[in-house]
């Protein structure tokens, strides 16, 4: 919900497009068409959308309260076999209109190791950075699928468990 991105970029879209141009949408039976006035309400509308939840939220961007991927492990699900090395990374959006200095502590399921599985990064405001971490996979971790958990601070924030991964053994030695 930053000017420029995600429904306002939309918006924005919508309003170049010639006034003849039809719309679908999978949820629409017939093809439609937004008045300029329509679009302003949707727009006046997330304006307030916006103010109401940064009342309701905690932090200083409400942005990080409806973006559930502004935190998120990439690639969220992976495949590897046991005695091998996996990188991942904590890929971290920053929603502020400030600097943040982020850290990604690493939960690793049994049989999983790193060298680190605690690092920091600064983000700029409205930037992603991300964090990289490489996992070792025990030789004798039995196949199935584990849970990888990442606890996540800035500032005041500590947010336990925030993010997770999927990460499958595929084979067993």
């Amino acid at each position: 919900m930053h000017e420029s991105t995600g429904f306002f970029y939309c918006l924005d879209v919508l309003r170049k497009v010639p006034p003849e141009t039809l719309l679908i949408n999978q949820h629409v039976l017939q093809p439609f068409r937004f008045t300029s006035e329509q679009l302003d309400l949707i727009t006046s509308t997330l304006v307030k959308r916006k103010t109401l939840l940064a009342a309701l939220l905690p932090w200083d961007e409400p942005n990080y309260g409806i973006d559930e991927r502004w935190i998120r492990f990439y690639p969220y699900g992976l495949k590897t076999k046991p005695g091998q090395t996996v990188q991942i990374s904590l890929k971290i959006y920053n929603h502020s209109q400030v600097p943040h200095r982020f850290t990604g502590s690493l939960h690793l399921p049994a049989g999983f190791g790193a060298a680190n599985t605690v690092a920091s990064i600064s983000v700029p405001p409205l930037t992603e950075e991300q964090l990289n971490y490489n996992l070792q996979v025990d030789a004798r971790v039995e196949r199935g699928t584990y849970v990888l958990t990442a606890d996540v601070e800035w500032g005041a924030w500590r947010l336990l468990r925030w993010t997770e991964a999927i990460i499958e053994i595929v084979e067993s030695n």
